[in-house]
């Protein structure tokens, strides 16, 4: 099944590719024609469907910060104001960084796809298996190539994004 996901997604961008060339955007609704009342539609309505979204993504990493800063409230609405306000404050903080951090923001992208994603996706499953259910010394080689391959991709989509390599 992962084959055939892996096929169809490669042959579809090299379809797209050879159809369109090296000039179609990353985000799709940006190659479409901006004079089209419909496209426009489709546009107001992805605007709105992102801007509708953001609490569903806001809000896990809010729920942690706030057991970072509150605890477990034995009460329940012990800190609701509190957590309110937290919550106000973050999401305008976050506001005033995507508006002057904007240009910045695929740069910050890869960063954070180098040091967060890249470790959960190639470093953490060989390395837990290494030491939970690793039990052949060819499994135990096949894990630490595989850290070592995570490692450096994890450094060379680092030194990538800030400008090093």
């Amino acid at each position: 099944i992962f084959l055939g996901i892996v096929i169809f997604f490669v042959s579809f961008s090299s379809i797209g590719y050879i159809a369109y060339g090296g000039d179609v955007q990353p985000v799709v609704i940006q190659n479409l024609s901006a004079d089209d009342p419909l496209i426009i539609g489709v546009r107001f309505a992805y605007a709105l469907a992102l801007a509708l979204s953001s609490p569903l993504t806001f809000l896990p990493a809010t729920r942690t910060v706030e057991f970072w800063i509150f605890g477990v409230s034995k009460v329940k609405g012990e800190h609701k104001w509190q957590k309110n306000i937290l919550r106000a404050a973050l999401f305008c903080l976050f506001g005033v960084i995507a508006i002057f951090g904007g240009s910045c923001f695929q740069q910050f992208v890869a960063i954070t796809g180098a040091v967060c994603c890249a470790p959960i996706a190639l470093l953490y499953p060989p390395w837990f298996h290494l030491k939970i259910c690793a039990e052949t010394l060819l499994e135990q080689v096949v894990d630490v190539v595989l850290i070592v391959v995570g490692i450096t991709v994890a450094t060379l989509v680092l030194c990538q994004s800030l400008g090093i390599a």
